[in-house]
């Protein structure tokens, strides 16, 4: 059983209970909370809180953490900055202020649960470049096949968990060579943002995705920190056609105790996967997709994204292994980064 104040799903028994325990659980973390609008009414009462007592250090953290989940970050960033001022001992508003102003973090996340750090680039291609990726993917719809979850004998389709499509790497073999090479550049900055390590793999896996209407993913975490070092990113870039067709789509980026593997499903950050921005974060933080509406519900109209995968293991352990969990399914590109 998770800690007070941590909530962590529980395996699915035969009888089902586990999952529908788990499932309102889910409801009332998130989803009846926005669809009820509590979140803005909540935030609205901290503001005239705020606007009569504005030092009021409890009413300035629940504000920026209610911002967060709602992907307002600039608001967030505000309130943890006066927090921050206000006591300076407080140690997660200084460093949430930092994260979401793009400075380097103060310190590491500290054990126990914590927020994910993040980095997000917006306008990451030309558009030309937008266009080649955005092609490539409408051109393959072919090779897109639905994504598996779980690990082993039990890795398999499981649209309770996940209901989305994945690319093999022939989808991304025509821009592949240009796009790594884009990205090795943006990285050492963004990995000294976030504290990671800034040694670059030998060769990394790309693979694309796609939600269309109806796609979701529910709140899980990619590799389990024997698999994974802490200090290993994912970075995923977001494209899409314009005009948007679709809504939903966001990435919910769990607080973590990732030595514990346990989540607060009360607490996240909202990623809108903005077109044409690449996210950077830790991949060991759990996380989900919400559900995509698109109005048509074609797969052109749908939500898209190209993530870039370090290597399990190293290069070495990854070719004792017979290549990395991505490439054994098929879903992956690995290439050379020079």
């Amino acid at each position: 059983m998770a800690k007070t104040g941590m909530l962590r799903p529980m395996a699915t028994s035969g009888d089902g209970r586990s999952a529908a325990h788990n499932q309102v659980l889910h409801r009332i973390a998130r989803g009846a909370l926005h669809q009820g609008g509590l979140l803005d009414r909540a935030a609205s009462a901290l503001r005239q809180t705020l606007a009569a007592n504005p030092q009021d250090q409890r009413a300035l953290l629940r504000l920026g953490d209610l911002c967060r989940m709602q992907g307002r970050f600039a608001e967030a960033q505000g309130c943890y900055l006066r927090l921050s001022r206000l006591k300076p001992g407080c140690r997660k508003a200084a460093w949430l202020s930092a994260m979401l102003k793009g400075d380097e973090l103060p310190h590491a996340p500290p054990p126990g649960c914590w927020p994910v750090p993040f980095v997000r680039i917006e306008n990451f291609l030309t558009p030309t470049e937008h266009s080649q990726v955005l092609d490539s993917a409408l051109a393959k719809r072919s090779a897109f096949a639905p994504g598996k979850v779980g690990a082993g004998a039990k890795r398999g389709v499981q649209p309770a968990k996940r209901v989305g499509l994945v690319a093999g790497g022939e989808a991304c073999a025509d821009i592949a060579g240009w796009f790594v090479r884009k990205l090795r550049e943006a990285l050492p900055g963004a990995l000294s943002r976030l504290r990671l390590d800034p040694a670059l793999p030998a060769r990394i896996d790309l693979q694309m995705t796609a939600f269309a209407n109806g796609g979701y993913s529910r709140p899980h975490q990619d590799p389990s920190p024997r698999e994974y070092r802490l200090q290993t990113p994912l970075c995923i870039y977001y494209f899409h056609r314009q005009p948007k067709a679709f809504q939903g789509g966001d990435l919910l980026l769990y607080d973590t105790d990732v030595n514990a593997g346990r989540y607060d499903l009360s607490a996240f950050s909202r990623i809108e996967p903005i077109d044409n921005s690449i996210l950077i974060y830790p991949r060991v933080w759990f996380h989900e997709v919400t559900s995509v509406q698109c109005a048509e519900g074609g797969f052109a109209d749908g939500r898209f994204a190209l993530n870039c995968l370090w290597p399990r293991g190293g290069t070495r352990a990854r070719e004792r292994q017979g290549g990395s969990m991505a490439e054994r399914d098929g879903a992956a590109l690995s290439y050379e980064l020079q």
